[in-house]
């Protein structure tokens, strides 16, 4: 979904004109300035930014190292983990304010940027600094995009409109900025799409001072307000058309990605008006303001979103809108299918659903929900907290997973920096629902042993606290995968009224505008036991893979009128902590005991009535454990 390596001289020339003319912005050159580029722009710059690209496009450590100041696998991690296939890049000189209150230009950074979907990678920003031992210019550290520069995005005024033969979106934002405590930058930074252009950026309104800025892909530099908290006026605009997300159609468009400017993707509320052409409608997060038909033909609806969120979508098209009212609540189908029964499925599974969620984890925000249908490359559906976008072959089976980001991912914001651990919240979410209709059923014997065998492949790279990009497989793998699964573990731990307890004071509690992670649900689930489970999140979610297990010394003995059978639980190093279901099955019926394994070698008795004719450990696959290496099963012993 992402994507040649760019020749240094426009790139160059590119930065170098909005540094140079800075007084078209603004401010005017000091001669305070850094003497960076006044040393190095005909030489050093565009060595740097040329090979430092390439080195950045190949994924190459080694390549980077002349390039780089400092340990470059710390400096440019980054680039073993990215999906993007080929970065851009551009250099980056921040407006700066001097105390005298006269503009500057001080610092400079190497912008890597693309376009990027929304819940996957973002653009990295890397310092320009001075080798202490040649006085080389080189590439320092990043900006992490987990770090907001001392601002947070509080909220949005949007107004969109669009062009969708052209494929055009026109917006103007005004953006309420918060500088944070104590963490006052000499300039400021915020993210955007690369998708995007400004064109105006101004204090307070569109008629206001304007404020000096650069902006180099996604990332805009500008001159900081002195106040605290300040709006600013922004205009812009781009085409969109990409596979994945974000693009038009003949018929409809759906926007989804950093259509508005954000800080280390932290929450904030909006306000969107936008404008759809005649003859169709638009959705947008919230609740709907307003609605109204223009002398054109063209609809402006206006929505009002009070919940602080991270990902925001506008959809539009010519949809065949089925409505009903349940419960106080209007719920809706926003399709492009000719399909006169799916309007009514995807209603009577939006409403079980919605029951079911409310009465286990609380009430859902907002007095409407939507399932809005695309029929352009879209990948799979996203969740927008009072609707949802649908791809194809997605309706109706996906509407329980998406609706329940409302809970976790809205209520309790994700920003996809750190982990998803909401995509894993959502899946368990999902099966808790299948279960509570009765729908769970125990997986056949070779479908469980192909599943066991697949898993010792999978889950090898990321662990559940790191992996974030919902565009690489390896990452998505953990989180939609390992994640329910290790909740359905810590459900058999704590007992299942203990674990929807937990989740619903996750829910309530949360402190509303903060994006929560893995850790803050250990907390909760702490204090809802009163306990200490520390080492559950260590070994499931710290780690990376499943534990691996098999039985070892399995022997079978007449006692008295009953038989008793031994064996041990051996473990591959690393050793977890698990409650084992050990079934014997004898031609009366089935048995089972749970074991807790915590060592490498775990001895078991079990006794039996009747002669056993098999042990199985774990039939029902409530623990994800993987196989070792040989043929056959190794979690089942067959008695002869």
């Amino acid at each position: 979904m992402k994507f040649s390596r760019p020749q240094w001289l426009p790139i160059l020339s590119t930065g170098l004109f909005l540094t140079a003319s800075v007084s078209l912005l603004g401010f005017a050159p000091s001669s305070s300035r850094s003497d960076l580029l006044r040393d190095h722009a005909l030489d050093g710059l565009p060595k740097l930014v040329t090979g430092a690209t390439a080195a950045v496009n190949a994924r190459d450590f080694e390549a980077l190292k002349p390039f780089t100041e400092g340990e470059v696998k710390t400096n440019f991690g980054w680039i073993k983990e990215t999906t993007t296939k080929k970065w851009q890049s551009g250099l980056l000189t921040p407006p700066k304010t001097t105390e005298e209150g006269k503009p500057t230009s001080a610092e400079q950074f190497i912008v890597f940027h693309e376009w990027h979907t929304c819940e996957s990678d973002g653009d990295h920003i890397h310092r320009v600094v001075k080798d202490g031992a040649g006085g080389d210019i080189k590439l320092g550290e990043e900006i992490k995009e987990t770090d907001p520069f001392g601002l947070r995005v509080r909220h949005h005024e949007l107004q969109i409109h669009v062009d969708a033969p052209a494929k055009h979106l026109y917006a103007t934002d005004t953006v309420t900025f918060e500088v944070l405590p104590g963490e006052r930058k000499p300039y400021g930074l915020f993210r955007i799409s690369s998708d995007y252009k400004i064109q105006e950026l101004k204090l307070g309104t569109s008629s206001g001072e304007a404020v000096p800025f650069q902006q180099v892909g996604g990332i805009v530099a500008f001159q900081l307000p002195t106040e605290d908290k300040f709006a600013l006026y922004l205009k812009y605009d781009g085409v969109v058309d990409h596979n994945g997300s974000d693009y038009f159609r003949s018929d409809e468009a759906t926007i989804n990605s950093y259509f508005y400017p954000h800080t280390a993707r932290q929450p904030a509320t909006a306000t969107i008006t936008l404008t759809s052409p005649a003859e169709w409608k638009g959705v947008a997060i919230g609740e709907l303001v307003s609605t109204k038909v223009n002398d054109d033909k063209t609809e402006t609806a206006t929505f009002k979103n009070d919940l602080p969120v991270v990902f925001y979508t506008v959809d539009m098209g010519k949809y065949k809108v089925t409505e009903r009212n349940y419960k106080g609540r209007k719920i809706a189908t926003y399709l492009l299918s000719d399909n006169p029964a799916l309007p009514d499925r995807c209603l009577d599974l939006l409403q079980k659903s919605l029951d079911y969620f409310e009465t286990n984890f609380g009430k859902h925000p907002y007095s409407r929900y939507a399932v809005v249908e695309t029929k352009g490359p879209f990948g799979g559906a996203l969740e927008a907290y009072s609707f949802a976008t649908f791809g194809a072959f997605t309706l109706p089976g996906t509407i329980v997973h998406e609706l329940s980001h409302t809970w976790w991912g809205g209520v309790v914001p994700s920003s996809y920096t750190r982990s998803m651990w909401n995509e894993s919240f959502a899946e368990y979410s999902d099966e808790l629902f299948q279960r509570s209709q009765g729908l769970e059923k125990t997986p056949p014997e070779e479908r469980l042993l192909q599943s066991r065998q697949r898993r010792a492949r999978a889950f090898q790279n990321w662990t559940m606290t790191k992996a974030h990009d919902t565009s690489d497989n390896a990452q998505a793998s953990v989180g939609y995968g390992k994640g329910p699964l290790v909740l359905r573990v810590l459900e058999d731990e704590i007992g299942k009224p203990v674990m929807l307890k937990a989740m619903q004071t996750f829910y309530k509690s949360y402190p509303t505008g903060n994006s929560a992670e893995w850790s803050d649900f250990e907390k909760i689930v702490n204090m809802e036991t009163r306990g200490d489970y520390r080492w559950f999140f260590s070994q499931w979610m710290e780690r990376t893979g499943l534990p691996t297990a098999q039985l070892k010394n399995v022997l079978l003995k007449k006692v008295g009128s009953g038989f008793v059978v031994t064996g041990d639980i051996e473990q591959t190093a690393p050793i977890y902590r698990l409650k084992l279901p050990l079934q014997l099955k004898t031609a009366l019926g089935e048995t089972t005991q749970v074991i807790v394994a915590k060592d490498a070698l775990t001895h078991f008795t079990l006794k039996s009535r009747t002669k056993p004719t098999r042990l199985f450990v774990d039939p029902q696959d409530n623990v994800p454990l993987t196989l070792s290496a040989g043929k056959g099963n190794p979690l089942i012993y067959k008695f002869k």
